[in-house]
């Protein structure tokens, strides 16, 4: 059995390598970037939204026997599976064990708050590059739309499909938060 160090602490866990994980993975520019240039395979599934990439359907860096090929370079997402978003509330969002990961008992306290210091990172840089994207491309709402849909199935505040405002203003919603950290970090400094 493949033993995979879960990388937020160095829990280890024991992968049953079932692939479920690899699948339509978000990343920003910048982690595609350097993932694209190491594994030019990646760019095979790659959707490029401008402000954020997803790799659709099965990542091409899986290997036959569902391990990783790009284990030491791969994403955030990646790095904090098996700990997911699992809503919003006040803070910002919590974070948990995924529901589908046959290893998810294996997660603790101390890896879930690892993997939101990952997830802090994540949301500051794609907060960045959304904000650039916003400034040069007039679809920009349209395709934070895009995004968000393909993410995952949403419903709006009225329970119907999301429309543009409503995407862009959670995307907005990110970059407040991360803004509202800098200036919490700031002000312990």
């Amino acid at each position: 059995m493949f033993l995979q160090t879960f990388s937020l602490i160095g829990n280890e866990m024991n992968c049953q390598k079932c692939g479920k994980c690899c699948v339509n993975v978000p990343m920003t520019p910048e982690e595609y970037r350097r993932l694209a240039e190491r594994f030019p395979a990646i760019t095979s599934a790659a959707i490029d939204y401008g402000f954020a990439v997803e790799i659709h359907g099965p990542c091409p860096l899986l290997a036959p026997d569902h391990s990783c090929t790009a284990y030491e370079y791969r994403a955030r997402v990646c790095r904090m599976f098996p700990v997911v978003v699992t809503g919003r509330d006040e803070g910002g969002f919590t974070m948990g064990p995924s529901d589908f990961c046959m290893n998810a008992a294996t997660v603790t306290p101390a890896d879930i708050e690892a993997a939101k210091k990952l997830r802090l990172d994540y949301n500051a840089e794609m907060a960045r590059s959304w904000q650039a994207f916003q400034r040069t491309n007039t679809n920009a709402d349209q395709m934070a739309l895009n995004f968000l849909a393909s993410r995952q199935p949403w419903e709006s505040n009225n329970g119907s499909s999301p429309d543009v405002k409503e995407a862009r203003d959670a995307l907005v919603s990110v970059v407040d938060n991360y803004e509202a950290t800098l200036v919490k970090r700031r002000k312990k400094a």
